[in-house]
């Protein structure tokens, strides 16, 4: 069975518990009783983003992670951008890149630099996905207070304060590049149990364009039934004829069908 492979790209101030509850919270991980962390099925070494970040509950998932652009590093940048670069010109299938998943925590006040500018025009799909909400919705309720607004009013308006700095402070500044980013995905306090990132898995899959790629990324969601139902139904209207409808359902499900054949 393929896989599918995804670039962690992480800006300053979005490593450790990030990263880690992200990738928890959209593969289910197994954790060990005696530890938070995931079980790890495959490592080769921290911080490189030519080694592979593999999962045991969903092998099939390779993850090349950056350790993230410390004050807007121009070396640690060269150093994804020339990987990224690398893998979208390989003619492997096992080395070839299916999405970037662009971290950008919205807590902090670094501005997006000419270099990662060069991340957009890769010819890969790339989700920019804003991490740290909640610490925008602080930074927005001081600004409110610092305004003269009393707490219940600053309370009130923070949040509608939060999504207005979020649109001018960052959509809009990338919204203006030439190769803009396929899609766009808010996650809040990563450290909370109710938070979870479907939404960052329909994104992604609204971004493939080539029909083998969205098919590929969906038969490898072994914790997402509802995506690989969604995506099957949707098929299966558009195909015409019993044995087309059942291969093009069946395809989005090959970790849950079995072949079994008996002897007379």
């Amino acid at each position: 069975m393929d896989e599918w492979i995804v670039v962690l790209v992480k800006e300053e101030g979005d490593g450790g518990y990030g990263t880690v509850a992200m990738l928890s919270d959209l593969l289910a991980l197994i954790r060990d009783t005696t530890s938070s962390s995931p079980l790890i099925f495959l490592q080769r070494g921290l911080h490189d983003i030519d080694n592979q970040l593999i999962f045991k509950s969903n092998p099939q998932f390779i993850f090349h992670d950056s350790r993230g652009f410390e004050g807007g590093s121009a070396d640690e940048i060269e150093k994804v951008t020339a990987f990224i670069e690398r893998r979208a010109k390989t003619w492997k299938l096992s080395e070839q890149l299916h999405a970037i998943w662009y971290c950008l925590p919205t807590d902090g006040n670094r501005p997006l630099l000419e270099a990662e500018d060069r991340f957009f025009k890769i010819s890969v799909p790339l989700i920019v996905i804003f991490t740290k909400f909640d610490g925008l919705v602080t930074k927005a309720f001081q600004q409110l207070r610092a305004e003269g607004k009393k707490i219940p009013a600053a309370h009130a308006g923070k949040v509608q304060l939060a999504q207005q700095m979020l649109t001018t402070n960052y959509r809009d500044q990338l919204n203006s590049v030439e190769f803009k980013p396929s899609a766009y995905v808010r996650l809040d306090d990563m450290r909370l149990e109710q938070s979870n990132c479907i939404e960052l898995i329909n994104e992604t899959a609204k971004t493939l364009n080539d029909d083998a790629l969205l098919l590929l990324f969906v038969s490898v969601q072994r914790n997402n039934i509802n995506l690989c139902i969604r995506w099957a139904v949707c098929w299966a209207l558009a195909e015409e004829g019993l044995t087309s409808v059942v291969e093009w359902a069946l395809a989005y499900f090959p970790h849950v069908w079995r072949v079994s054949s008996s002897l007379p």
